[in-house]
């Protein structure tokens, strides 16, 4: 329904789960019906809040003050490289983006 915030499926959930069984951490989005994949061998992922004030938080209690979200996330290779010496073998790569969010607030 328009205007309607609590429509099924609206909520959505990202975290880390082991999408494969094979112990390494994937990024999935749960909308309420489960995991579903997003990127595989993702070492780490965060959310940073901007609120209306420009205060910084990770847990927002009040949504409609958000007007940013940072989001950070490592990613690194699948295999190993045996001629990579750093981080067990494995490559990584970091990637940052900030959303500006503009359909909260007054």
């Amino acid at each position: 329904m328009k205007g309607d915030i609590t429509d099924a499926h609206e909520d959505v959930t990202y975290g880390l789960y082991d999408h494969a069984g094979d112990a390494d951490q994937d990024l999935g989005r749960d909308t309420g019906n489960g995991w579903d994949l997003v990127a595989e061998n993702i070492e780490s992922v965060s959310f940073t809040y901007t609120l209306d004030d420009g205060t910084m938080t990770a847990t927002p209690t009040n949504l409609k003050r958000i007007r940013a979200v940072d989001i950070a996330l490592i990613a690194r290779t699948a295999n190993r490289d045996a001629n990579y010496p750093l981080n067990s073998g494995y490559r990584t790569h970091s990637l940052a983006a900030t959303v500006q969010v503009r359909n909260l607030g007054p």
